[in-house]
């Protein structure tokens, strides 16, 4: 028990907390206003050539998040969580400065390759909160850290897009990346992990990696998190665009983009918490299945928006939806997962969901490019819904298989 009558697994739990929280205002100050650092500081002038460099800048820290994710997993386990928490973040804040500088879309594609190998706030701070929380309690600690994550996101945005419609797109990566920073030394003085014990560190085997994948419910759960977030990938970086067209101006279209997304995100606050609760009492798959589901229909609809009141309405909808998806998997992978493997595990985990990132925004931009106009924003949030339906279908498969095996 620390001397505020704190214990440490709950100190670091809530400095993580505020770290995530943070970060997400960080990161949501410019990466959501990609399109238009594009179109209006980068020269990127003609439509389809802008929803291609969209898709192409939004989908390239996936690349190199895919493979460097599980070696920062291992580094995580033979050398400490805190230390990859505080490699992610001071990285994150390194990128963004630089990202203030490019001069071309090439450039930002570049910085955004680096962002992938350094970065990964969220998952290596689930990591870290993971492996000091008690079994019984993951659901819930998890879930505190996903709704920060969403909190940061209800910020961010609405005065990240008041930042750039004001003074600029460059100043926006550069005040998000001192909150980065700050959020990296929340880490280092107010967190602490669980120590291995003294003596020589077991060497590192690929094996197991093997041994990770034999468990079939991990492996079902590595799938689920691709299918999601390649779905979700697809139609969100294109979303600024969408917004633009429904107003038929692109004048002020940052901070109204800005204000839509905080307000999916301060609906994802609310609920994520709860969601998390709802994992450990009613069942993680459960839970997940019912909110995949549910995000599915939202993004459909998405779709189908005419105007930017129904936009309004289906984040909120859509914010609520996705809340217990990431907890729910988090924790079920959690209560799987042998002690000295969490931090592979969920290096793993978040590769796949790279892989996600990286291709589900290459297929939207490929989508929207087909069509001309509105139509062309509306395909990715239509074929999304569509897909999405499938993680369902997937976790309902397998545990009805185990039941008649």
């Amino acid at each position: 028990m620390d001397p505020d009558g704190t214990s440490g697994w709950q100190r670091t739990l809530y400095a993580s907390v505020a770290a995530q929280f943070l970060c997400m205002v960080g990161f949501s100050f410019g990466l959501p206003f990609l399109p238009f650092f594009l179109q209006q500081d980068l020269g990127v002038s003609d439509p389809i050539a802008v929803r291609k460099w969209t898709g192409i800048v939004a989908s390239a820290a996936g690349f190199t998040m895919a493979v460097f994710s599980p070696i920062w997993g291992a580094v995580a386990d033979r050398y400490g969580r805190k230390l990859m928490v505080m490699r992610s973040m001071y990285g994150a804040a390194l990128i963004l400065i630089l990202m203030a500088f490019a001069r071309r879309p090439e450039h930002l594609v570049l910085l955004r390759f680096i962002q992938g190998m350094l970065s990964g706030t969220l998952t290596a701070n689930m990591v870290l909160v993971s492996s000091m929380t008690p079994k019984e309690r993951s659901g819930h600690a998890l879930g505190l850290v996903l709704a920060a994550a969403h909190a940061g996101n209800t910020i961010g945005p609405a005065i990240g897009g008041v930042i750039a419609d004001h003074i600029g797109f460059r100043w926006s990566f550069v005040v998000g990346a001192s909150f980065l920073c700050g959020a990296g030394t929340l880490i280092h003085f107010f967190t602490e992990e669980k120590r291995p014990e003294a003596g020589p560190r077991p060497p590192f085997r690929f094996g197991d990696y093997g041994t990770l994948l034999a468990i079939s419910a991990y492996v079902v759960i590595l799938a689920a998190m691709f299918l999601t977030t390649f779905s979700m990938a697809l139609a969100t970086p294109l979303f600024p665009l969408f917004v633009a067209a429904l107003r038929q101006t692109a004048e002020g279209a940052a901070s109204i983009t800005g204000l839509l997304l905080s307000v999916g995100a301060g609906a994802g606050v609310i609920a994520t918490g709860a969601a998390g609760k709802l994992a450990d009492r009613w069942g993680r798959r459960r839970t997940l299945v019912l909110c995949a589901a549910s995000a599915a229909v939202v993004l459909f609809l998405i779709g189908l928006a005419q105007n930017i009141w129904h936009l309004a309405i289906l984040k909120v909808l859509l914010g609520v939806a996705t809340a217990g998806i990431q907890p729910s998997a988090g924790a079920l992978l959690r209560s799987i997962i042998p002690e000295g493997h969490i931090g592979k595990a969920f290096g793993v985990m978040q590769s796949v969901r790279a892989a996600g990132m990286a291709l589900g925004p290459l297929a939207g931009g490929y989508i929207a490019a087909q069509f001309a106009g509105t139509d062309g924003l509306r395909a990715p949030y239509m074929v999304t819904g569509v897909l999405l339906l499938s993680v369902p279908a997937l976790l309902l498969y397998t545990a009805r298989r185990r039941k008649t095996a």
